[in-house]
């Protein structure tokens, strides 16, 4: 959930349109038993957008419960820094 400042300029062009940007309201998401991942996620543009570098880095962090491995898999990797991302065996 996107909790990070969104600029005045889109606040504006937003309310000229009669929207505005989605409030988190983290309470009562988490009062249905769902954990929010909030962090500054906004890209501005001509929309508003989620930044998906940061939305995937949010999810990476996210700990991991070791999952059953079968005798010919490989764990999967617990965190992405950029490049190539790792081949695992089919």
């Amino acid at each position: 959930m996107n909790t990070g400042p969104v600029s005045a300029a889109i606040r504006e062009r937003y309310a000229a349109e009669g929207a505005e940007p989605t409030k988190a309201d983290i309470e009562r998401i988490e009062a249905m038993g769902i954990r929010c991942i909030t962090g500054d996620f906004v890209a501005e543009g001509d929309l508003l957008r989620h930044a998906p570098d940061r939305v995937t880095e949010a999810l990476l962090a996210l700990p991991c419960p070791l999952l059953p491995l079968g005798a010919d898999s490989a764990p999967l990797p617990r965190a992405y820094s950029g490049g190539q991302l790792p081949m695992l065996p089919s």
